[in-house]
């Protein structure tokens, strides 16, 4: 019966160091990049990039705040791109899908992968200094799950050096 109370004690301690051993602050990142595209993969929706081109791409990146469970850390992204010149736009619902809105959720879980945006609303408006104030609030269903996913976020982006 002794060796039962210590292996619990044991096992209690362990769980409690791992909850609290992990931060949870989520880590957030607006980033401008200027005179580039947004690639993406159209088949399986995995894969994305961004390269040289013509338009201000911004990406809004999360880390989520990890997962407790498993010290993970795994990023979900929404990128979208303008024109270069403009100095103010709002996107809303099918229009989101004209400045190729994605959300890409990069983790080990059922909705990973991008997901194309075509409800809710993103607006910004450019800086003296060349850095826009972005706002989003967008909804979508997880591709797998049907899940609703539902993003809202400000924030300034800047060019990344």
């Amino acid at each position: 019966m002794e060796f039962k109370a210590h292996v619990i004690s044991f096992i209690s301690c362990f769980i409690a160091i791992n909850c609290f051993a992990q931060e949870f602050k989520e880590h957030k990142a607006f980033v401008l990049h200027e005179q580039s595209q947004l690639k993406h993969d159209t088949i399986h929706y995995k894969t994305y990039r961004i390269e040289d081109g013509q338009n201000l791409v911004f990406e809004f990146i999360s880390d989520n705040g990890g997962d407790p469970g498993n010290h993970s850390v795994a990023d979900s992204r929404v990128t979208f791109y303008i024109p270069s010149g403009i100095t103010n736009f709002e996107f809303k619902d099918e229009d989101l899908l004209e400045a190729g809105a994605l959300y890409i959720q990069r983790c080990h879980c059922q909705d990973k992968g991008i997901h194309m945006l075509n409800k809710g609303v993103i607006n910004g408006a450019k800086h003296y200094d060349g850095s826009w104030s972005v706002s989003l609030d967008v909804t979508f269903l997880g591709r797998n799950t049907d899940k609703v996913y539902h993003i809202v976020e400000s924030g300034t982006y800047k060019r990344i050096e």
